[in-house]
């Protein structure tokens, strides 16, 4: 089973986190304007810091959306852990090996998210963080 372990670790899963296991702040990755964004928009690097809440080990990265519509009555809502669960859930990049975190550490990386080349609707996410790197495929 184990040499399945590294087909697993490439394809993010998508569930619900709860957010009593959440033990880094949130870090915004990238905003996009729904009226100007291009289909080249899921192109992009992005760094990120993230400071560790609770002595641990961190087995993976969390992504979640907001949405903000800004009409007359505004609208909004998130999918992350700290709101009410939405079918979106999130996408849970689990790490190869878990990573042992001190409070108050400040954790730096980059996200790297590419179109796939095959497939239109795929992704290609590479997430570095500390000495790690790790690549994803989403379809």
């Amino acid at each position: 089973m184990s040499c399945m372990k590294g087909e697993v670790l490439r394809e993010p899963s998508i569930e619900i986190c709860r957010s009593e296991y959440i033990i880094t702040t949130a870090a915004e990755i990238q905003t996009f304007d729904l009226y100007t964004v291009t289909t080249d928009c899921v192109n992009f690097s992005a760094p990120f810091n993230l400071i560790v809440k609770k002595t641990g080990s961190l087995t993976a990265i969390i992504g979640y959306f907001d949405v903000f519509f800004d009409l007359e009555n505004s609208v909004s809502f998130s999918t992350g852990p700290n709101a009410l669960p939405t079918h979106w859930k999130q996408t849970v990049f689990s790490l190869k090996e878990p990573i042992s975190i001190t409070e108050g550490e400040i954790l730096s990386g980059k996200l790297i998210c590419r179109r796939h080349v095959k497939d239109v609707r795929g992704l290609i996410i590479t997430i570095h963080i500390k000495d790690i790197s790790q690549v994803y495929y989403m379809d």
